[in-house]
């Protein structure tokens, strides 16, 4: 099996992410999860998993810029100044006959070398308090999760937050991808982003502007699962 990594450049895969996320997060959760406002689209940065040859899309991450966003990371008890760019990732979804393939480590991969390296300082999510802190965003990938609890979206949560210009933030990835080239089953292959697609989606990540994000807590089924 061949599963490509694509940063959302078309409304062909704008649509696909949306469809992706309505049966995770709305058939399978019930949950209602709001829509990426066209006026958001400037600042939302967003990426898919899509199996070969058939083209499927099982798996999207968005990342939405909240730099200068006062009332929301004063409402979490972030602790940002004036000069922190921040980024939030939110809306994970993976189909469930698809779990257990570490899409999300791979999504979130791609999403820093993309998106947030050299573009910036800070990057945080909500996550379940009760799961928050064995979670694999704490355990491998070096975010901290908040001492308090917060009231998210969707029940009590924990803010994790990374700082992105660090020695051991590079050595979390690092150390990730091995873990993924050691687990990952031979007859799977994911397929990063082309070269060409990484710079259309690093100068599309530098128009990201400050203002109110797009709800939504990120959710790890397959990793829970595990």
């Amino acid at each position: 099996m061949k599963i490509r990594i694509e940063p959302v450049t078309s409304l062909e895969q704008e649509a696909a992410a949306a469809w992706v996320r309505r049966q995770v997060f709305g058939t399978e959760w019930a949950t209602e999860l709001c829509r990426i406002a066209p006026d958001e689209r400037p600042r939302a940065s967003q990426l898919i998993a899509r199996v070969l040859p058939d083209d499927e899309v099982v798996a999207t991450l968005t990342l939405i810029g909240t730099t200068g966003n006062h009332a929301l990371h004063d409402k979490y008890e972030l602790p940002f100044n004036g000069a922190d760019r921040v980024g939030r990732y939110t809306q994970m979804a993976v189909l469930k006959p698809y779990r257990g393939l570490n899409l999300p480590l791979y999504l979130l991969l791609e999403a820093r070398r993309l998106f947030v390296v050299g573009n910036f300082t800070h990057t945080w999510l909500l996550f379940r308090a009760d799961r928050a802190i064995a979670s694999r965003f704490c355990r491998m990938l070096d975010f901290s999760a908040s001492s308090h609890i917060v009231q998210g979206e969707e029940g009590p949560c924990r803010v994790l937050l990374r700082a992105e210009r660090t020695h051991r933030a590079d050595l979390a990835d690092l150390q990730t991808r091995r873990f993924l080239d050691k687990v990952r089953p031979k007859q799977l292959q994911v397929i990063p982003p082309s070269e060409t697609g990484r710079a259309n989606a690093v100068q599309r990540d530098l128009s990201l502007r400050s203002g109110r994000p797009c709800s939504g807590l990120v959710r790890e089924d397959e990793w829970v699962a595990h």
